[in-house]
């Protein structure tokens, strides 16, 4: 190997590593937004559960609009932190947490809580499908 094909090859390998660390930090943070964004809207998904499930009880009789509002509230607030994961995350998984949604605001809306505590839950339940998938472990690499 002559002097210029040495220098050529490292040029190379220092790129190839500048690439490769730019690649693990940029799934690093997009690890850390989708955990933060999954905590913050399985929360208030829970909250949002608990107060329909208070419906079930009549603790919270008469406020099934109250709720569909905030259910309302809770979907445009999902709608657009989707604009952000869908750049790293399967359109469809991300439409999933819309549909369950939709459907929790339409059975408050026609006064069936019992089915809208069900549909919250599968909802939260996806939510943390997408949080453990975009985890970084040898399980969702194989």
């Amino acid at each position: 190997m002559s002097g210029k094909e040495g220098q050529a090859m490292k040029k190379e390998e220092i790129i190839t590593a500048f690439i490769v660390l730019a690649i693990i930090i940029a799934e690093l943070l997009s690890q850390k937004f989708t955990r933060n964004v999954a905590k913050e809207m399985e929360d208030k998904m829970e909250n949002i559960n608990n107060e329909i499930l208070a419906i079930v009880d009549e603790k919270n009789k008469g406020k099934e609009q109250e709720i569909s509002q905030r259910t309302k509230e809770l979907y445009d607030e999902w709608e657009k932190k989707t604009d952000t994961l869908a750049f790293y995350i399967d359109h469809s998984e991300l439409e999933k947490i819309n549909v369950q949604l939709n459907k929790v605001i339409g059975y408050l809306e026609i006064g069936m809580p019992d089915e809208a505590t069900v549909e919250m839950k599968e909802g939260i339940f996806k939510m943390e499908h997408i949080k453990l998938k975009q985890q970084l472990c040898l399980k969702n690499i194989f």
